[in-house]
């Protein structure tokens, strides 16, 4: 007790002196956390405007040197001539489409013509020479509107990969359209030019591209031996899809998000593409950029064990001075608790232990003197009770005997209050010879009604009938919950025996 004593003094001495310091301590972190949180917002901001503005402005480009490809007469001319005399340009015209496919030739899959009818009459892969993409929305939307175009991400129904369709009409001097000119362009493209941006606001920090539709297009997290091997998901919904793209667009494009098990927070700002309906999703873990405040906090552990060390010596030479005085005080109260009133508490000084000791010996005196009182009306209770003529007991709502007196003992025919408590159980079938008046006895119990005065018949132990005259009331609890009745019980079986041959010789008189 006294080692908890002191220790609680010291601990108080050390809340008082360290208190402030975590106070202060909270306050600067919490002022820094929110200072490098804005600012990482801001960056992660830029870099996703950043990137965003790369991808639309290499689609827009590249949508426009296919328009300007397009314009080459070679290809008007050889859509222009009839089927049997394009076998002349036709050798040219592939080595023109052979020239624009190596422009880029990491991603460049094929560069094809088609004619009016969707069909590809020319391409860089002979072997799709002759399939139909009229059904396709980027060779409409070239003749239709006369312009270039940039296709969203189509998956090619011969290989199943993710492709972007770069198209324009093929058109005559005279403006008419005789074909169209398309280029294809492996999606890989898009997943290169988003790992080139990587850590463009810090280690850690990459882009995501995502489709209005939440499908992923691009996923600058991934390795380099991943990206080597073209191995990326493109077919595999983004799970914070929702999230980032009820951002974009709005005043404040941020959110938070934990994209391991282990739980970490990564922060991420998005940003809306124009040229498509793409969203690019621009993270960073939160470690990384509150690093500072780690460091802060390793400067302000060291001052805060400064402080403990100073203040525990402080500290423990106050508790003795404290404690010495508590610890008398609470060696007399241990002495109270066995029993031994005798001993005083010495009053050694003035202040507040000094009276608490002077109160204390106040309160053993008194509780002296109420023991006595307590322990004389016990013996005056209980030889009222034992010694009593009349018999006294506790009967459950249950029917079991909690106490009775030696004289219930006799008057039922036992030998002892605890063989009538282990033998009567039930005293509705045992003890009442009318099991209805028990009955009528708990009614009464149970609505809060004493009995005062009920003549009954009882069995005794060994089968005799008796009359008593019982009184008693019920016992509740706080809820108001019968718990037990408590009465006396007179046995008036030689009073009833009068009066029935007082009724006899009344009768044989008359």
């Amino acid at each position: 007790m006294t080692a908890r004593l002191r220790t609680k003094v010291l601990l108080a001495f050390l809340g008082v002196s360290l208190c402030p310091v975590a106070l202060i301590a909270y306050r600067d972190s919490e002022i820094t956390r929110s200072a490098l949180t804005q600012s990482a917002y801001r960056s992660l901001s830029a870099a996703a405007s950043q990137t965003a503005i790369r991808l639309d402005t290499f689609i827009a480009a590249t949508a426009n040197v296919v328009g300007n490809q397009a314009k080459m007469p070679a290809l008007a001319e050889y859509l222009s001539h009839p089927a049997g005399a394009q076998a002349q340009t036709k050798e040219r015209v592939v080595g023109i489409l052979q020239t624009f496919a190596e422009k880029n030739p990491a991603f460049t899959s094929s560069v094809a013509v088609l004619d009016l009818h969707g069909r590809i009459v020319l391409d860089t892969q002979p072997s799709n020479v002759g399939l139909d993409e009229s059904a396709t929305q980027y060779f409409r939307s070239a003749l239709e509107t006369g312009l270039p175009h940039a296709s969203g991400l189509e998956f090619s129904s011969i290989d199943g990969k993710p492709y972007l369709n770069f198209t324009s009409p093929v058109t005559t001097p005279d403006g008419k359209p005789v074909g169209v000119l398309r280029e294809r362009y492996s999606a890989a493209v898009l997943q290169y030019m988003v790992v080139e941006n990587n850590q463009l606001v810090g280690p850690q920090s990459f882009a995501i591209v995502a489709r209005d539709d939440g499908l992923l297009l691009a996923d600058g997290h991934l390795s380099p031996g991943q990206l080597a091997d073209g191995v990326f998901e493109l077919n595999r919904p983004l799970p914070f899809a929702d999230k980032a793209l009820g951002k974009a667009g709005r005043p404040r494009p941020y959110f938070t998000l934990r994209l391991s098990k282990d739980g970490t927070p990564w922060h991420a700002a998005v940003s809306s593409m124009t040229t498509q309906p793409w969203t690019v999703i621009f993270l960073q873990p939160q470690d990384v950029f509150l690093a500072p405040i780690r460091a802060q906090m390793r400067d302000t552990v060291v001052l805060a064990l400064v402080i403990v060390a100073a203040v525990a010596v402080a500290a423990i030479g106050g508790a003795q001075l404290l404690t010495r005085p508590i610890v008398r005080l609470m060696a007399a109260a241990r002495r109270v608790a066995e029993g031994h009133f005798e001993g005083k508490v010495t009053v050694r000084s003035r202040d507040e232990i000094g009276a608490l000791a002077n109160a204390f010996n106040i309160m053993t005196d008194r509780l002296k003197a109420t023991v006595d009182g307590l322990r004389r009306s016990e013996e005056n209770y209980r030889g009222i009770y034992e010694n009593a003529l009349e018999g006294m007991w506790r009967v459950s709502h249950d029917g079991r005997v909690l106490s009775a007196n030696p004289a219930m003992a006799r008057i039922l025919g036992y030998a002892s209050p605890d063989e009538l408590i282990a033998s009567l159980t039930d005293i509705g079938r045992q003890l009442y010879v009318r099991p209805l008046e028990r009955d009528a006895a708990l009614r009464a119990y149970a609505e809060g009604t004493a009995i005062e005065g009920r003549e009954l018949e009882f069995y005794r132990k060994d089968g005799e009938r008796i009359w008593v005259l019982t009184s008693g009331r019920p016992v509740h609890d706080d809820a108001g919950r019968f718990l037990f009745a408590e009465g006396f019980v007179f046995n008036i079986t030689p009073r009833k025996r009068a009066e029935d041959e007082l009724r006899r010789s009344a009768a044989y008189v008359t």
